[in-house]
Protein backbone atom coordinates (compact mmCIF):
# COMPACT_ATOMS: atom_id res chain seq x y z
CA UNK A 1 0.00 0.00 0.00
CA UNK A 2 3.00 2.28 0.97
CA UNK A 3 4.58 1.82 -2.07
CA UNK A 4 1.63 2.75 -4.30
CA UNK A 5 1.30 6.33 -2.96
CA UNK A 6 5.25 6.67 -3.31
CA UNK A 7 4.69 5.68 -7.23
CA UNK A 8 1.93 8.03 -7.19
CA UNK A 9 3.57 11.08 -5.22
CA UNK A 10 6.91 10.23 -8.02
CA UNK A 11 4.40 10.81 -11.15
CA UNK A 12 3.07 13.36 -9.86
CA UNK A 13 6.27 15.33 -9.21
CA UNK A 14 7.84 14.34 -12.45
CA UNK A 15 4.76 14.95 -14.53
CA UNK A 16 4.73 17.50 -17.41
CA UNK A 17 3.45 20.75 -15.96
CA UNK A 18 -0.08 21.47 -17.80
CA UNK A 19 -1.19 24.63 -19.64
CA UNK A 20 -2.95 25.62 -16.34
CA UNK A 21 -0.35 25.32 -14.09
CA UNK A 22 2.55 27.01 -16.74
CA UNK A 23 0.55 29.82 -16.60
CA UNK A 24 0.16 29.89 -12.89
CA UNK A 25 3.81 29.69 -12.76
CA UNK A 26 4.11 32.87 -15.34
CA UNK A 27 2.24 34.82 -13.81
CA UNK A 28 3.57 34.35 -9.96
CA UNK A 29 7.09 34.86 -11.86
CA UNK A 30 5.39 37.96 -13.92
CA UNK A 31 4.36 39.29 -9.94
CA UNK A 32 7.43 38.50 -8.94
CA UNK A 33 9.35 40.72 -10.91
CA UNK A 34 7.42 43.69 -10.58
CA UNK A 35 7.56 43.47 -6.92
CA UNK A 36 11.69 43.87 -7.58
CA UNK A 37 11.41 46.02 -9.45
CA UNK A 38 8.99 48.40 -7.72
CA UNK A 39 11.43 47.61 -4.67
CA UNK A 40 14.27 48.69 -6.45
CA UNK A 41 12.73 51.92 -7.85
CA UNK A 42 11.31 52.85 -4.69
CA UNK A 43 14.66 52.58 -2.85
CA UNK A 44 16.36 54.78 -6.19
CA UNK A 45 13.80 57.41 -5.29
CA UNK A 46 15.00 57.34 -1.76
CA UNK A 47 18.53 57.63 -2.29
CA UNK A 48 17.92 60.39 -5.19
CA UNK A 49 15.72 62.18 -2.67
CA UNK A 50 18.10 61.63 -0.12
CA UNK A 51 21.03 62.91 -1.84
CA UNK A 52 19.30 66.01 -2.82
CA UNK A 53 18.20 66.73 0.67
CA UNK A 54 21.75 66.39 1.81
CA UNK A 55 23.17 68.49 -0.59
CA UNK A 56 20.39 71.18 0.63
CA UNK A 57 21.56 70.91 3.61
CA UNK A 58 25.12 71.44 3.11
CA UNK A 59 24.72 74.26 0.94
CA UNK A 60 22.72 75.85 3.84
CA UNK A 61 25.43 74.98 6.20
CA UNK A 62 22.51 73.00 8.39
CA UNK A 63 24.29 70.59 10.20
CA UNK A 64 22.76 67.94 12.38
CA UNK A 65 26.13 65.39 12.52
CA UNK A 66 26.84 63.58 9.82
CA UNK A 67 28.43 63.83 6.36
CA UNK A 68 26.87 64.30 2.94
CA UNK A 69 26.57 60.43 1.65
CA UNK A 70 26.47 59.87 -2.49
CA UNK A 71 24.68 56.94 -4.38
CA UNK A 72 22.61 54.36 -3.18
CA UNK A 73 25.55 52.08 -1.62
CA UNK A 74 26.69 54.49 0.38
CA UNK A 75 23.35 55.40 1.75
CA UNK A 76 22.46 51.93 2.85
CA UNK A 77 26.06 50.88 3.90
CA UNK A 78 25.45 54.13 5.97
CA UNK A 79 22.16 53.11 7.41
CA UNK A 80 22.88 49.46 7.52
CA UNK A 81 25.71 50.26 9.22
CA UNK A 82 24.17 52.11 12.02
CA UNK A 83 21.33 50.54 12.42
CA UNK A 84 22.34 46.62 12.53
CA UNK A 85 24.51 44.65 14.78
CA UNK A 86 25.93 41.56 14.54
CA UNK A 87 23.14 39.35 16.02
CA UNK A 88 20.42 40.89 13.36
CA UNK A 89 23.42 39.92 9.99
CA UNK A 90 23.78 36.91 11.87
CA UNK A 91 19.71 36.29 11.63
CA UNK A 92 19.99 37.75 7.89
CA UNK A 93 22.15 35.16 7.14
CA UNK A 94 20.56 32.11 8.42
CA UNK A 95 17.10 33.40 6.75
CA UNK A 96 18.62 33.45 3.52
CA UNK A 97 20.08 29.85 3.67
CA UNK A 98 17.13 28.45 5.11
CA UNK A 99 15.17 30.16 2.10
CA UNK A 100 17.90 29.40 -0.41
CA UNK A 101 18.09 25.82 1.15
CA UNK A 102 13.75 25.59 0.81
CA UNK A 103 13.99 27.11 -2.79
CA UNK A 104 17.04 24.85 -3.93
CA UNK A 105 16.73 21.55 -2.57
Amino acid sequence: CGSISQKAAFFAMTAVPTSDTSALLRRQNRNGVLGLGAAFGFLFFVSKFSEHVQTYKAQQRISKGGSVESGLKGTMHSILSRTFSSREWFTIAKLSLMLLLRTVG
